[in-house]
């Protein structure tokens, strides 16, 4: 992999096959360095290195450790580079990329590889086109993480401190289970803000030791914990079932992939009380497994040639495991969401002002939600489910919190139907619209009195609508970001005038909606109601994934010539049932109502 190899790639002939692998230097042991390191292992003389984002690598393939890698690449190169990318996806993260921009860029790549089903399954419903994927699951070396079974009481942690590992979990697991040892392994911990109290407890100890020395402390455990709250792994994970340690892991990342509960291990949720992860810590003692078996063909040569596979062609859009090993054990379904938010468990957060603060009120009063000011201090108590209406005064900050710590929220806004202060309000669990569409009757819709035009087939113009700063803001982008980079994919695919329609200005004059839809071929927008009152009026709609109008509206503006036009009435009937009225808020029936209709089956919508 030397230099050699790098002049080698750049003869013409030398392309054909050639991988470029994108390493940046990072020298702490970064996870990812050493999935570079085992691919090139397995391409030998066909891989170079490269690191200069700017620039196209002349190599037939091109792997990216990491998605935020092939998004820099791609500002800078653009189809020069995609096509020819195969990409990693760890988890979600803080980038300053869209759902949709992501969407667009991971779908003209060769391939997307996902560490686990739970997030190529999320990427391919919102919209990824399944062939594009592959999931490959983590890897450990099984000659050096070997295990036996045993029975004890040594508990061990190995991963690396980030706010999202569940540090505040693991301290209060410590306390709860006295007679049990925690070891843990891992950089960083010193940073964490329950270091301090974890130190304290006389049946933990924090070991800063090499990785090296890992594999013989493992074999001294009879249980791995990991409590993070958000993974594409762990790969300490599979480290820790090697070596037969039964592994208690939070239903994060390939966790539901790797464990059977009850069999091979034990699924937790980031939410269980602390007495609780102490139970069945203690139930992995006295009962040891072989979780062993379920992993041992998880090898690093395993792994990487799986990479390689897919970057020479190979079909991808398989499901879970891969060949040659056990089919995934079925994940543990979560509980549903009344059971996970009893109504008393609610923090509702008013500014003190406007409409909004309003609702909040009707929705403490009729839900028994305890009211605290937007400014506040977060409050002691975790489990307390935060309630927000709309995306200013801190609402925004403190929905990020939630994302952040992996808890839920309600949101709550105007309505889609029938809207007007004092009349119907949406609300919706951990997101800002209204979902995918579920089964509903007539009756709500029916008292809202609307009727859909019928779709329309002429227009002149494409309405293109910016989102507002904070609507901007939530999705990470910029209201002026968005609309260039609308304005240039609009300008590859159609010849029609664009007609841009910022959000009016209170007290300024502005042209109705109903008139410039009167011209309009079709609506463009981020995730604005706009598509919601222009679909209603007949005119097609193209939308971020997100919006409350995308299981009508299209989502890939190379077809903005050639719009869907579906059946409305079963989306209008969804919509209905994902806002409520002032009386419904007062008289707590609300959320039963709403718990409700996300109980029901999703529909197909019909074309």
């Amino acid at each position: 992999m030397g230099d050699q190899v790098a002049s080698a790639i750049d003869r013409p002939h030398a392309r054909t096959g050639a991988w470029a692998l994108i390493q940046q230097p990072t020298g702490d042991g970064w996870i990812l360095d050493r999935i570079v390191n085992e691919v090139a292992k397995v391409l030998g003389p066909r891989a170079f290195r490269w690191a200069d984002l700017a620039k196209s690598p002349p190599a037939e393939t091109i792997f990216f450790p990491h998605y935020s890698l092939y998004m820099t690449a791609r500002d800078h190169r653009g189809a020069d580079v995609a096509g020819r990318s195969v990409i990693w996806f760890t988890h979600p993260g803080d980038y300053p990329y869209s759902t949709a921009e992501l969407l667009l860029a991971f779908g003209a790549a060769k391939s997307v590889l996902f560490p686990c089903s739970r997030f190529r399954d999320l990427w391919v419903a919102q919209g990824l086109d399944v062939r594009k994927t592959r999931v490959i699951l983590g890897a450990a070396d099984p000659a050096l993480f070997r295990g036996r079974p045993r029975a004890g009481r040594v508990v061990g942690v190995n991963a690396a401190y980030y706010p999202r590992k569940g540090s505040r979990l693991l301290l209060e697991t410590v306390r709860a289970a006295r007679d049990l040892r925690f070891e843990l392994l891992g950089r960083g911990w010193r940073a964490s803000p329950d270091f301090d109290d974890l130190s304290r407890l006389a049946n933990f100890t924090y070991l800063e030791t090499p990785y090296s020395k890992y594999p013989s402390r493992m074999r001294r455990w009879h249980a791995f914990l990991s409590t993070s709250r958000l993974e594409g792994g762990p790969v300490p994970l599979v480290e820790a079932m090697m070596a037969n340690a039964t592994p208690v892991a939070t239903d994060t990342g390939f966790a539901p992939d790797l464990i059977t509960h009850g069999r091979t291990g034990f699924i937790i949720d980031p939410d269980d009380a602390p007495d609780q992860v102490a139970d069945v810590l203690r139930e992995a003692a006295r009962e040891p497994i072989d979780s062993r078996s379920a992993v041992v063909d998880l090898s690093w040569t395993r792994f990487a040639r799986e990479v390689v596979e897919v970057g020479d062609g190979a079909a991808a859009g398989d499901q879970g495991r891969q060949r040659g090993a056990p089919p995934a054990p079925p994940r543990r379904e979560r509980p549903a969401p009344a059971a996970a938010i009893p109504a008393a468990s609610f923090i509702a957060y008013s500014s003190g002002r406007g409409p909004g603060a309003d609702l909040i009120w009707s929705f403490a009063r009729g839900h028994g939600a305890q009211v605290a000011p937007i400014t506040s201090p977060p409050p002691d108590d975790r489990r307390r489910t935060p309630v927000l209406w709309g995306l200013l005064d801190g609402a925004l900050e403190r929905i990020r919190a939630a994302k952040a710590d992996g808890a839920q929220f309600v949101y709550l806004d105007h309505a889609y139907l029938g809207r007007g202060h004092g009349r119907r309000y949406r609300m919706c669990l951990d997101g800002f619209h209204a979902g995918p569409v579920r089964e509903a009757d007539a009756v709500r819709l029916a008292d809202l009195n609307i009727t859909p035009r019928p779709w329309r087939s002429g227009g002149s113009v494409v309405l293109v609508c910016p989102p507002t700063a904070a609507a901007a803001a939530a999705n990470d982008t910029t209201p002026d970001a968005w609309l260039a980079r609308t304005l240039a994919l609009l300008r590859t695919h159609t010849d029609r005038p664009l007609e841009i329609r910022r959000k009016p200005r209170p007290g300024h004059p502005a042209e109705p909606l109903a008139s410039a839809l009167g011209r309009a071929h079709a609506v463009v927008c981020h995730t604005s109601t706009i598509a919601v009152e222009a679909t209603i009026a007949g005119v097609p709609a193209f939308v971020d994934p997100a919006s409350p109008a995308a299981p009508v509206a299209g989502t890939d503006l190379a077809r903005i010539e050639c719009p869907t036009r579906p059946d409305r009435g079963p989306w209008l009937r969804h919509l209905a049932c994902m806002q409520f009225s002032v009386d419904e808020f007062e008289a707590g029936r609300a959320w039963s109502l709403l718990i409700e209709h996300l109980s029901r089956p999703e529909v197909k919508l019909a074309p």
